[in-house]
């Protein structure tokens, strides 16, 4: 009797288990001309909504694109919260990357990527490079084309990711390590002042929040000049025939001095429609590369509208302008655009094609 009662207590937490583990028990189906990215390790609301803000940002136009969370883990109140308000983009699903099985309900063999990210709670700091390793080994192991980005805690550790014959830089498998990228900020700031403030607030996706009451005009001129800084963004954008066959230095000063806009680098990506090309940065080139007509542009501006300026700007029609907000597309570009026959995009890059890219400086 003692035992039956036991057990009949037992019903309602056995039923909540096994209720939870069936309802984010199931699989995730990539449906045509979609991407998706996998998330597993230490996921808890905070960094699920760092990444979904960076994922869905208004300025990268992905529509496509779909966010799979794997934990052991039951979401919390405020987790179940953010993945309904995201339903049609975000799934969340509960296993390991450890259990083939569970890799396969990810679809990691049509994954762009899979963040791992880390627990730097102390009392994990000793035990959790050795688990995300394993879990890089589990799923190179499954697909060794999947691209890896993971996080550790100690710089160390990334020798054992770097001996792994299916650890592939060039394919974009990245090892992030947080107190590495402080100290090289650190470095970077002492050879030059501000580069930590520059790179920190161009790499952040959320807008100015803060209002300081000015005792100045200089300091008020100062605040506003800071602010504008800090709402430009890094985009990516395709050149107009006219930049074809110009140098970076030429076509940097004709950005700055027409359009208003700050040419730092070229993106190069032949061809979009292989899932394995490798694209490449490069920032400030040097004088003797001239760009072509698959060559896209890095730039640092406010908004979409105004890096856009360089893929409509027409030589015809442009010429003479006093604004650069006078720059719009034109029926030369229309023109263009249907009768050209690549696959770059007109706009920005779609994100997923950032995790396919490597860099050069």
């Amino acid at each position: 009797m003692a035992a039956l009662g036991l057990f009949a207590s037992s019903i309602p937490d056995i039923a909540g288990m096994v209720g939870t583990r069936y309802k984010y028990g199931g699989k995730f189906k990539l449906e045509s001309g979609s991407h998706h990215i996998i998330v597993c390790g230490h996921i808890t609301y905070c960094i699920a909504k760092q990444i979904m803000d960076n994922c869905f940002h208004n300025d990268h136009e992905v529509k496509n694109l779909s966010v799979v969370f794997i934990s052991d883990d039951d979401p919390d109140l405020e987790m179940e919260a953010l993945l309904k308000m995201n339903f049609t983009q975000v799934i969340y699903l509960q296993g390991d990357v450890l259990n083939n099985r569970d890799l396969e309900r990810v679809a990691i063999k049509d994954a762009f990527a899979c963040l791992i990210i880390a627990d730097r709670s102390p009392e994990r700091e000793n035990s959790e490079d050795a688990l995300n390793i394993m879990r890089v080994i589990s799923i190179k192991n499954v697909h060794p084309t999947t691209r890896v980005i993971v996080q550790l805690l100690h710089r160390h550790n990334q020798t054992y990711l770097y001996n792994l014959p299916t650890w592939s830089a060039f394919r974009g498998d990245t090892v992030i390590n947080v107190y590495a990228i402080r100290m090289t900020f650190l470095a970077m700031s002492c050879q030059a002042m501000g580069f930590s403030t520059l790179m920190s607030n161009l790499l952040r996706c959320y807008p100015v929040t803060q209002h300081r009451h000015a005792h100045s005009d200089l300091e008020t001129e100062t605040w506003n000049l800071y602010s504008a800084g800090f709402r430009a963004k890094l985009r990516v954008y395709r050149l107009s025939d006219f930049f074809v066959d110009l140098t970076f230095q030429e076509a940097a000063r004709h950005c700055y001095s027409t359009m208003d806009l700050l040419l730092i680098g070229l993106f190069k990506r032949p061809y979009f429609h292989e899932s394995g090309a490798s694209g490449e940065f490069v920032i400030n080139p040097a004088s003797h590369l001239r760009i072509t007509a698959s060559h896209m542009g890095i730039f640092v501006a406010l908004d979409s509208v105004s890096a856009e300026r360089a893929s409509v700007y027409c030589k015809s029609c442009h010429v003479g302008v006093r604004r650069p907000s006078e720059i719009k597309s034109c029926s030369c570009h229309s023109r263009k655009c249907h009768s050209r026959k690549c696959n770059l995009p007109c706009k920005a890059i779609p994100f997923p094609c950032y995790f396919k890219a490597s860099y050069k400086y």
